[in-house]
């Protein structure tokens, strides 16, 4: 809670006793709603630079984010990678294709075409 000066306690004071009952009303609402004022404009201060400091922080963030996913989704492109996935995947064939020549490939692919039109 925090200490609130009397609205009729002012450099005016010698004259607000002499005004009418209503002035001295209207003073008084004027002087409460323009604190009110001052208040809500200092919290909606807070408030922007809160947000600010919000915003910069998440997009500091994003950008690192962005960063490592990027180096996440290229993992294929590194060499070391393809070599340990390569060590570590079950190969269907006794001979790496990749390390076999064209033509290799072509003898190979005739040879199983004809087992497979001779099994029939």
């Amino acid at each position: 809670m925090s200490y609130h000066r009397r609205l009729d306690r002012g450099p005016d004071k010698a004259d607000f006793y002499l005004l009418p009952e209503d002035d001295r009303r209207l003073i008084s609402n004027l002087r409460c709603s323009m604190e009110g004022a001052r208040e809500k404009i200092t919290k909606l201060r807070d408030v922007v630079e809160n947000k600010d400091r919000d915003v910069s922080r998440e997009a500091s963030l994003r950008r690192a984010a962005e960063v490592r996913l990027e180096h996440l989704m290229d993992m294929y492109g590194d060499p070391a990678v393809m070599e340990e996935l390569n060590d570590k995947l079950p190969h269907g064939r006794r001979t790496d294709r990749r390390t076999r020549s064209t033509e290799e490939l072509r003898a190979s692919s005739h040879s199983e075409e004809e087992e497979v039109g001779g099994s029939r």
